[in-house]
This record gives structure tokens, sequence and C-alpha cells, in this order.
């Protein structure tokens, strides 16, 4: 199809004169143009972007800190905040370790109390007192709870009870500052360690007879095992002799000093001398035994074990 004939400049303005520029397309100006082309829009109208929000920090220790925005820098309240937050954290990590050794010294002391354990739980809760409670102008509730109850079980020997009220105080404080898989780490170790004793136990006993020098001992362990497997154990321990000399046998330290505990009843011997038992120079010698350690292995927990109490057998 052809388009129609745009009208020249010329005949516009004949045009003109004969009043005919409105019909023909003709402006007084000039030949009819088309429209000047606008500016090219998109089919969905461009938003311009506002600033990013600010995305939460990490602190040195690994905790979301929500100081610093784009409206300016962390108040003093929020640094002293994040700076307690990180005390907190240091000490909850300081507290790990010699709480396990407490419910290591709980699980093994032959009466169910240690005064071990709360000297070494009243010093934890002093620490903790001195460097967070101490130094925080806010230091957490949870930790303030913890300082307590730690500090007031370790009056006394602690005992099971005792044990597990620091255990949940501590746990309520870990969890409070992003440290939930330590707490669950301690007490499901102590749970296990409380289910192997159910089921396992150890008690020892010592006797001598006479030689050319005086009187040669021993000491033997005596294992109960009905779990429904083997036991690997380490064994340690002191013992005096009530000779002039007061001499001093510990064992521990060496390959030796280990035993595999079968299912059901069995007997080991300790290696209290080089070839097995102490021989004595003395005709009255008596062995005391100060202390017996029997640690076995928890399946699946490299870097956990648990004491078995070992009491005097009659």
């Amino acid at each position: 199809m052809l388009s129609p004939l745009r009208p020249t400049g010329a005949l516009c303005a004949a045009m003109l004169l004969v009043g005919l520029v409105g019909l023909s397309g003709c402006t007084a100006e000039g030949p009819a143009t088309p429209p000047p082309a606008g500016p090219e829009t998109s089919a969905e109208p461009r938003t311009s972007a506002g600033p990013e929000s600010p995305s939460p920090t990490r602190d040195v220790d690994g905790g979301e800190s929500s100081s610093g925005t784009a409206a300016g820098p962390p108040s003093a309240d929020d640094r002293e905040s994040a700076a307690c937050r990180r005390s907190e954290r240091r000490a909850v990590r300081g507290v790990e370790f010699p709480l396990q050794q407490t419910i290591d010294d709980v699980m093994r002391s032959p009466s169910g109390a240690s005064s071990a354990a709360a000297a070494r739980v009243r010093a934890r809760a002093a620490w903790v007192e001195r460097t967070v409670l101490g130094q925080c102008s806010r230091p957490s509730a949870a930790a303030r709870d913890f300082v307590r109850v730690a500090g007031g079980r370790g009056r006394t020997a602690l005992g099971s009870d005792d044990l597990d009220a620091v255990m949940s105080a501590y746990s309520t404080w870990a969890r409070s500052v992003g440290f939930g898989s330590t707490a669950s780490a301690l007490s499901r170790g102590l749970h296990e360690c409380r289910a192997v004793q159910d089921r396992a136990s150890a008690s020892y006993r010592t006797w001598w007879r006479r030689s050319g020098t005086g009187r040669v001992w021993w000491l033997e362990l005596t294992f109960r095992n009905d779990l429904p497997r083997r036991l690997f154990a380490t064994l340690s321990g002191r013992a005096r002799v009530s000779s002039p000399g007061s001499a001093v046998l510990e064992w521990g330290a060496s390959s030796g000093d280990h035993a595999t505990v079968p299912r059901g009843t069995s007997r080991h011997l300790v290696r209290l001398g080089s070839n097995g038992p102490y021989v004595g120079t003395g005709p009255s010698e008596v062995l005391l035994v100060e202390e017996v350690v029997v640690s076995t292995d928890l399946p699946g927990r490299a870097s956990w074990w648990c004491s078995l109490p070992v009491p005097e057998r009659s």
C-alpha cells in the first residue's frame, strides 16, 4: 500500500494563501514533521536503590554484634555491652576444662562426694567473679547466677546433686553467649559416665608374703563389667610404705598401666615395682594405698573418659 504524499514547501505556501492549511497537514512554520522522539522508557519503572542495610558484624570471638550502623558509630553503651559479651565468652571457655575435671573428681570418689571438686569449683567461681563481674558494668544474669551457684555449692564436699546444680547454671550461661554445644558436650559426657557406672565397677585389695629381705606387696584390682562390650582402662594411683624411708610408690606413667576389662568378673595386678610387686626391705612394712584411679573409655568420645570409684575390698 502506498503512503500518502506529503505537500512540499512551495505547495504549502500556495495552500496557505487559500486557507487550506488545516486540511493539508501544513503549518504556518513549514511542512509537517513527526514529533521528536522522547526518551526511551522501560516496561517497568526503574527505582533507585536506597542505601544497603548494615548486616550484623562478628566480634572477635564469633558472636554477632549489632553495633555500627549507617546512622553512625556504636555508642559507648554498645561498646561496653560487646566488650562484656566477649569477656563472658572467654570465661565460659575458661571454665569448660576445670568443670570436666570436676565431673571426674565427683564420679570417681568412693564416697560420692569430693573436696577436691569443691575447691576447683570454688576457685572457678572466684575467677569469673573477678574477671567478669568485677570488670563488666553490666554482666549477664546467667554469669551472676553461675558465680552464686558454684560458689555456694563449693563450700563443702561436692556431691552428685551439687554437681547437677553447677552443671545446670553453667549450661544456661554457656548457651546465653553462644556456646550451647560446649554445654551439651559436658552434659552428655556426665550422662554417659553415669550409664557406665551403673553397669561396671572396680575395687582393690593388697596382700603380701615374706621374702628374704622383708615383705613383697601386691595390689590387685577386681572388675565387674555388665556392659555389652569390653572396657579399656587406664590405671594410676599412689601408695606409701610405712618404713623408715617412707617410700612413695606411683603408677600410671608406663605402657603397662592399662587393662582390658572383659565382660563379667576379672582381676588385674598393678605394677608397683619394676617386675610387678613391691619388694620391701623391712620385716614390718605396711603398704598404705592413698589413691587408685581407673579411667575407662567412652565409645566415640576421644577427648572424654569416665573414672570408676575404686573402694578397698575387705
